[in-house]
């Protein structure tokens, strides 16, 4: 449905992840081909979509990758510019969107199948603290309108501002992840994920 939309560089990104604004600029900054983000981290888990690459190029992308075979983590961002690029990967996309096996998989088959035919797809690594955010749980939502808030505050500090960043639409929101009762006793993980800050 996006076919048409694809006739200069573009970027794809899954719908519930957010980035810090100099990851767009810096990955539109590569040369005319296509780049999957990639995080590096000590240990991948099962429910990670991990990346294999061989030889500086990304050879495999999937959640069904053995832990120990992972290079890195894609964090679903997507770079693909220069006319060579983007007709390959319309190429790949419609013949995937036409194979009925493909139906309930991930939109970064598309890369698996290019790869396949060595059309190269390079990794672009984001490093660094709270460049990118994978929103699944209230938990994070609270973590992310608090970094927006000092990210703010910050800014108007580098021009010489000094001024409380004050927005009542945040602070309801974050209240109301903070009084909410989830019903989410005993998981470890998730009540780890609801731990918030005062915004």
């Amino acid at each position: 449905m996006a076919k048409h939309e694809m006739n200069g560089d573009f970027m794809i990104t899954n719908g519930d992840n957010i980035f810090a604004p100099e990851v767009f600029s810096n990955l539109a900054s590569n040369k005319k081909e296509i780049f999957v983000t990639t995080r590096k981290k000590s240990k991948y888990f099962d429910d990670d979509m991990k990346v294999i690459i061989n030889n500086e190029i990304v050879e495999r992308i999937s959640k069904s990758i053995k832990n120990e075979e992972s290079n890195a983590e894609s964090v679903g961002l997507v770079l693909v510019s220069g006319e060579k690029s983007i007709s390959a990967f319309k190429v790949n996309m419609e013949e995937l969107v036409r194979d009925t096996s493909y139906t309930h998989k991930f939109w970064l088959e598309i890369f698996n199948k290019m790869s396949e035919k060595c059309i190269p797809i390079n990794y672009f690594e984001i490093s660094g603290e709270n460049k990118w955010f994978e929103v699944d749980f209230h938990g994070d939502m609270a973590e992310i309108l608090k970094l927006y808030r000092e990210y703010n505050i910050k800014n108007l500090e580098t021009f010489g501002i000094k001024k409380e960043v004050s927005n009542p639409d945040l602070e309801s929101i974050s209240n109301e992840i903070k009084t909410a009762n989830f019903n989410l006793e005993g998981n470890p993980f998730v009540k780890d994920k609801l731990k918030t800050e005062k915004i």
